[in-house]
């Protein structure tokens, strides 16, 4: 038991969490480094800099309509709604239960994943310690679940808004007086939402100004939360990202196309414009999350995880770059 848990490290990983023997994103855990977190080949043991992966445009069987890429692990769920997951399985996400109903969305959190299915119940399985499989009650018919590193949130066919779990940085606590919801992102330690006007309204941890929305933004119709960083777009197909300072995290490039979806992973970012094409930038890594595969075909959904890229094509296959210690672009 935790009786007073420690700030969360703003070190090289998104999904960091200091438990009693050391360990997280970022930071060594059981003598290791987690998932391939290394900014450049000088911080990676020899073998972790997390480059040993498969050929990413390599054909693969599976077909989904939905993915999310968590920590180390990714997951995918298919037209029948079954969900498939792959890479790290150290705390069991990837052990999804054979008695799941249909599922209509999934969620890969840091070491957990989490399905809502078509009874209106939210299922969640892995490393649920800390509040991650929080299960929002009081409200209605759901729309959207969302998983951040320790926390969870869901949102209501009435614009509801109820949110759980790990609450160092106060990322469970919903702002008082937030309109009706349309849709949320959970980030590492916190979360924003947009609301029915097109505000958008962060809070929870603020160590690298990325709860500070800037002033102005407006007609927002989809956040992504990130580590330290956190981009919207607005209905113009303009991207805007504010927090950390890391060199190009948030610097949105110049001549994109506009913009259908923004996904902020930990110290990187990527889009997709109304010709599915993909556009990546962040810190410089030689890990490759940025350099989008020229074999991509047109892209419907992105989900980022902490050092890696996962887009979704028309065909419904997937393709994942990027960091691949434990498989996690190792689609199936």
């Amino acid at each position: 038991m935790l009786s007073a848990m420690p700030r969360a490290p703003q070190l090289y990983g998104c999904l960091s969490l200091i438990l009693m023997w050391g360990g997280g994103c970022g930071v060594r855990m059981f003598g290791e480094l987690s998932g391939g977190l290394c900014p450049s080949a000088a911080d990676c043991p020899a073998g972790e800099t997390g480059d040993e992966a498969a050929d990413v445009c390599e054909a693969t069987q599976s077909v989904f309509t939905q993915i999310s890429a968590g920590q180390s692990h990714t997951c995918g769920l298919d037209e029948a709604g079954g969900v498939t997951c792959w890479g790290n399985n150290f705390w069991g996400q990837l052990s999804v239960p054979s008695n799941l109903e249909q599922v209509i969305q999934v969620v890969a959190g840091n070491w957990h994943t989490c399905v809502l299915d078509v009874k209106n119940t939210i299922t969640c399985w892995g490393d649920t310690n800390f509040g991650a499989a929080f299960v929002p009650d009081g409200l209605g018919i759901i729309t959207q679940i969302e998983s951040g590193a320790h926390h969870m949130c869901a949102i209501d066919t009435m614009g509801n808004l109820s949110c759980g779990g790990f609450f160092t940085s106060g990322q469970t606590t919903v702002p008082d007086g937030l309109g009706a919801v349309t849709q949320v992102s959970a980030g590492c330690y916190h979360t924003c939402a947009v609301d029915s006007t097109g505000h958008v309204s962060c809070w929870g941890d603020d160590f690298e100004g990325q709860t500070a929305v800037p002033d102005g933004l407006s007609d927002i119709t989809q956040v992504s939360a990130g580590q330290g960083h956190t981009c919207a777009l607005d209905s113009t197909g303009h991207v805007t990202c504010w927090g950390t300072d890391h060199p190009g995290v948030v610097d949105v490039p110049n001549g994109l196309g506009v913009i259908v979806q923004v996904s902020a992973g930990s110290y990187h970012t990527c889009v997709v414009d109304t010709q599915g094409e993909v556009s990546c930038w962040g810190s410089p890594s030689v890990n490759g999350e940025t350099a989008v595969p020229a074999c991509l075909g047109v892209v419907t959904e992105l989900s980022l995880g902490h050092r890696n890229s996962c887009a979704l094509q028309e065909g419904g296959q997937v393709i994942c770059w990027g960091v691949n210690t434990f498989g996690e672009n190792d689609v199936p």
